[in-house]
């Protein structure tokens, strides 16, 4: 499992939804929006909302479940 998955599932644990907020430096902000997060105001803080979030938490299991075993 990943980090942020962790935290998102605590999120959602501590009834937050599932919403994360974190800041960012420039570099790293395309991956955090391959996750799913938004950028708010141009300062690197970026947020992961519930819906995106929840399609994060399905799009992980979902390559967990593809994942083959020898």
């Amino acid at each position: 499992m990943s980090l942020i998955e962790e935290i998102v599932k605590e999120s959602k644990s501590k009834q937050f939804g599932g919403v994360v907020k974190l800041f960012t430096i420039p570099r790293a902000k395309s991956r955090y929006a391959k996750i799913g997060f938004e950028d708010t105001d141009g300062s690197g803080e970026m947020i992961l909302i519930e819906a995106a979030s929840d399609e994060f938490l399905g799009r992980q299991q979902q390559r967990r479940d593809s994942q083959t075993f020898d």
